[in-house]
């Protein structure tokens, strides 16, 4: 899930874009552990994604992606 402050900040990074834009989270190859992380805006969920909500903000993540934890801060 997300904590409360990671829904302000979300909230806080969509301000701005369109009503119902969410964040979007995704794992790719690359980076010093072999994985990068990919951070961006969509409009809507794909079939595959996995939305997490909390106070308003919303995450989608998609399913190839899921079994990963996020980096911690500063890494990558």
């Amino acid at each position: 899930g997300l904590s409360a402050s990671a829904a302000r900040r979300i909230n806080k990074i969509t301000t701005g874009q369109p009503a119902g834009t969410m964040l979007r989270v995704e794992v790719i190859g690359g980076g010093c552990s072999g994985f990068s992380y990919r951070f961006g805006f969509a409009d809507k969920a794909n079939a595959d994604d996995k939305v997490i909500e909390r106070d308003g903000a919303k995450v989608a993540v998609d399913e190839a992606s899921q079994p990963f934890p996020p980096a911690p801060a500063g890494s990558g």
